[in-house]
């Protein structure tokens, strides 16, 4: 089934690279995140889970803030969500994906999602 295109951007503070001046094109977009201490903090309980809100801080020994690694969380959960949106072809919230990044620059997400569908982990 072919799904459509949905529009994941929040055009305050996201540049969509991509020119998808045609919806029905697709291709490769890149999202521009403004990283600051502000912008996590606010948007934190939004976007995580509870696990997730209490294994914040795990990369401050690389040098990566806790309100840095909300939005490196949130760019993980968007990323996910739009490569399998296509073979999913639904909604996915922010809580139903878990995120895991790791030191080393590898990361983790794993959906559970509400559809029922199985629980899908992603490793990159």
């Amino acid at each position: 089934a072919d799904c459509p295109v949905l529009d994941t951007e929040d055009e305050s503070s996201t540049a969509d690279i991509a020119g998808n001046s045609n919806r029905q094109t697709r291709g490769i977009g890149i999202d521009l995140e403004r990283i600051n201490d502000d912008r996590g903090s606010r948007i934190q309980h939004k976007v995580l889970t509870e696990w997730e809100l209490s294994h914040l801080g795990g990369l401050e020994s690389i040098g990566i803030s806790k309100a840095q690694e909300v939005m490196l969380r949130f760019s993980l959960k968007e990323s996910a969500y739009k490569a399998m949106h296509p073979i999913i072809c639904e909604y996915v919230s922010f809580k139903e994906a878990e995120t895991t990044p790791f030191t080393d620059g590898m990361a983790k997400v794993e959906l559970s999602l509400k559809s029922g569908l199985s629980q899908i982990s992603i490793n990159a």
